[in-house]
């Protein structure tokens, strides 16, 4: 947050900010004009130069829609990059499962960023056909 805050109140010239989130949208409404997505280089070697540094890395292309904030360009190449809820080792997996029970019973109202969501509650897995076949949930 703290640099999509710094872009909107023009301290800084860029700023790393998730697709649809609340604080590029609330940004997005306050800087004249808008922002937009920087286009990412999209070749093959462009994606084999962010795997070798982000291995779970891929360029996705989306083009513009009304629900995809700061999509302008047609397509706009962007960096997909995969995050990890992560708990201390003394937290117990109940009190982990708990925190994210809410988000896993809402998944199907949360933006596609957040399908790392989607879980077969019954058996705590994480299902993210895009990292792996199934994630264990605590």
């Amino acid at each position: 947050m703290e640099g999509i805050d710094a872009f909107t109140q023009g301290r800084v010239d860029s700023a790393y900010n998730p697709l649809n989130s609340a604080a590029g949208k609330k940004a997005m409404a306050s800087i004249k004009g808008g922002w937009r997505y920087v286009n990412f280089d999209s070749s093959p070697a462009a994606q084999k130069k962010a795997q070798a540094v982000l291995p779970s890395s891929r360029i996705k292309l989306y083009k513009p829609a009304k629900e995809l904030e700061g999509i302008v360009a047609d397509p706009t190449a962007m960096l997909i990059v995969d995050f990890y809820v992560l708990a201390g080792a003394h937290v117990p997996d109940d009190a982990v499962y708990s925190s994210l029970r809410p988000c896993m019973k809402t998944n199907r109202l949360l933006p596609v960023p957040w399908a790392l969501f989607s879980i077969n509650s019954t058996r705590r897995k994480c299902i993210c056909p895009t990292l792996s076949p199934t994630t264990r949930v605590p």
